[in-house]
Formats: C-alpha cells, structure tokens, sequence
C-alpha cells in the first residue's frame, strides 16, 4: 500500500515535470518508513515474535531489488 502511494507521488512528479514536486515524494517515505511502519512492526513482533523476525529478514520492506532489475 505504501508503495503504491509513494508511486502516485511519484507519478504526480513526472506529469508536472517539477523536481520540486519530488519533494512530498521524499516526505512521504520518510515519514512512513519512520514512524508508522515502525509502529505496525513493533506490533507484529510482539504478536508473532521470532517467526515475524525470521520474515523480515527475508523479505525487503519497500521494493526488492529483482522487481526493479531491468533485462538486457
């Protein structure tokens, strides 16, 4: 969902062709990855503990690399 939203921004950049209009772009992942995705995995880890720590190691927490690896 996160994701999602920061590509909005993202896309809402590229359409007003404004390197300023990146700057809600940065705001937002900061903030996100900061406090509220914090939050929301505090609360995973005390519900599931070390089975939520060995996800986290295997997953990324925005993209994973393959998904941005162009072929060629």
């Amino acid at each position: 969902m996160y994701v999602g939203m920061a590509g909005l921004l993202v896309a809402n950049a590229i359409l007003r062709r404004s390197a300023i209009a990146v700057l809600p772009v940065a705001a937002f992942v900061l903030t996100i990855d900061r406090s509220q995705i914090r939050v929301e995995e505090d609360a995973l880890a005390a519900e599931f503990g070390d089975d939520f720590e060995r996800y986290c190691r295997s997953v990324p927490r925005w993209l994973d690399r393959r998904s941005v690896e162009f072929e060629g």
